[in-house]
């Protein structure tokens, strides 16, 4: 389950999130279903993240990361797809690990089919 935590050391479970305004002083000003609401500074850079719907991805899909290298050669790595996010403009893979390159990825290939050919 995903948690919206905040610098204050609460945590908000989304599905009781109604709307969230972020204000001119950085606070975060979140209304819930209980009526109630929060003002909070939160440890997320960007709450829309947690409202995107995520499901798991099947076994087999992973991404291939093409590096360059100075002699013009290049080096290729791959990352396993664990979950997809289901936006509006599409769907957008999740990968293992670490998010810092993860938008890099020159092709997402599913390796069971790949594997058949």
């Amino acid at each position: 389950m995903r948690l919206i935590t905040t610098e204050e050391g609460l945590n908000i479970n989304p599905a009781h999130v109604v709307q969230f305004t972020t204000l001119r002083n950085g606070q975060t000003r979140i209304l819930l279903t209980t009526g109630g609401e929060q003002y909070v500074d939160t440890c997320s850079d960007s709450l829309r993240d947690l409202f995107i719907p995520v499901i798991p991805a099947a076994p087999g899909f992973v991404a291939v990361f093409a590096d360059g290298l100075s002699d013009g050669t290049f080096h290729y790595r791959h990352r396993s797809v664990i979950a997809w996010r289901l936006c509006a403009s599409g769907n957008y893979p999740v990968f293992e690990g670490y998010a810092e390159d993860a938008d890099d990825y020159a092709v997402v290939i599913d390796l069971l089919i790949a594997t058949e050919n």
